[in-house]
């Protein structure tokens, strides 16, 4: 039997993240997922193949009025309880968030954490904390439950109405880290842009996924948030929809494909497209390698990302938005982590990159991909 291991995700992006970091035979490790109830029943179980046993647990725990979410937590405390002397290492699919904080209460110092984020950090002193109801339940709820709990900040500058943009410009940091420096890691490639304190990680996605060689089926949209960014006009609206049209254009034969956002996406606002609508609740890996799209195109979606790794054309259009220099610093830290996504500057950079489009070329090399067994050298 080799070394117990666990994974810890929250989304599909967590689990096919990992699944490129594992996609081989691993006599050294008896490697477990721990995953929401949701997410393992809709998924197609193929992909849990590599995973020598399956977890499940209730995800939604963080709500001390909630008679629901209190059992939820007690069951995964419980879990974690009689579990915890079990696995010498812990992998986590989010650095920072609630279910992070409950497992380490019961593994730190057992067991070797690990976490992967994705996105170069923002530097701290570009933010200001503030603390509001919610930063006292969570010290509250942490308390009982938790590691440790989180303070609040908001990027600068801050003003009274800050607070409706928290989605976008405010993070959460550890009050108490339990992650060691050396173990925390930054899904991208020693190409990025800029880096922060963690170490770059690249999962061989395209070992999911071996077939990626022969898409050319359509254009596929990815939705977002509606509006997209938090100081959105009519100005961006009206450059969005041109540089739209222009693509769509550009190539006529193409399919168009919109996959919403689930009770984010307004899909009227992509009416003049006339897309297709795809399935919200479908694994955004599996529906992708499914579709095999051509070109995968969005404002600012991490799913953009994620579909270069794979291998597809993919466009980032946020650039080309006139977006306000508070959004630009955001998202430019976001996908500064070297991925092979194409973010051009202006429509005539779009242009050119359209005019120029063609399959993907992997340049990557075998050593590029990270081996597992790095993890514990």
């Amino acid at each position: 039997m080799g070394k117990r291991i666990l994974v810890q995700i929250n989304c599909y992006f967590d689990l096919f993240i990992f699944l490129g970091l594992i996609n081989k035979e691993y006599d050294k490790f008896e490697i477990s997922l721990l995953a929401p109830i949701d997410l393992i029943e809709n998924l197609d179980q193929k992909f849990l193949k590599y995973f020598y046993k399956v977890e499940k647990f209730d995800p939604k725990v963080k709500n001390l009025l909630s008679f629901k979410s209190l059992i939820a937590s007690i069951k995964l405390s419980i879990w974690c309880y009689k579990n915890k002397k079990k696995y010498c290492a812990i992998f986590f699919g989010a650095y920072r968030n609630e279910i992070t904080s409950i497992l380490t209460k019961h593994f730190y110092k057992k067991s070797t954490l690990i976490t992967i984020k994705q996105g170069v950090d923002i530097p701290y002193k570009s933010y200001q904390s503030f603390k509001n109801l919610k930063t006292l339940h969570d010290y509250i709820y942490f308390k009982f439950f938790g590691f440790s709990s989180f303070s609040r900040a908001r990027l600068k500058p801050v003003n009274k109405n800050s607070y409706k943009n928290d989605y976008f410009f405010s993070i959460l940091k550890w009050d108490k880290d339990p992650f060691q420096k050396k173990n925390i890691y930054t899904i991208g490639t020693n190409n990025a842009l800029m880096k922060d304190h963690s170490k770059f990680i690249l999962p061989n996605l395209k070992k999911i996924n071996p077939y990626n060689k022969y898409h050319k089926n359509g254009i596929l949209i990815i939705g977002e948030r509606t509006p997209m960014t938090p100081y959105w006009e009519m100005s961006q609206e009206i450059i969005f929809k041109k540089l739209l049209f222009y693509i769509k254009n550009e190539f006529p034969e193409e399919q168009l494909f919109l996959r919403p956002r689930k009770r984010l996406t307004v899909n009227k606002f992509y009416a003049f497209l006339n897309p297709i609508l795809l399935d919200s609740q479908q694994a955004f890996d599996e529906q992708l390698n499914k579709l095999r799209p051509k070109i995968v195109v969005s404002v600012k979606s991490t799913a953009s990302k994620v579909a270069a790794y794979y291998g597809y054309n993919s466009l980032l259009l946020y650039k080309c938005l006139d977006l306000k220099k508070k959004e630009l610093l955001h998202l430019n830290y976001l996908f500064a982590d070297g991925s092979p996504v194409k973010i051009p500057e202006n429509k005539k950079n779009l242009i050119s990159t359209m005019k120029n489009i063609e399959e993907f070329k992997d340049n990557y090399k075998k050593e590029d991909y990270f081996d597992f067994n790095n993890f514990f050298k």
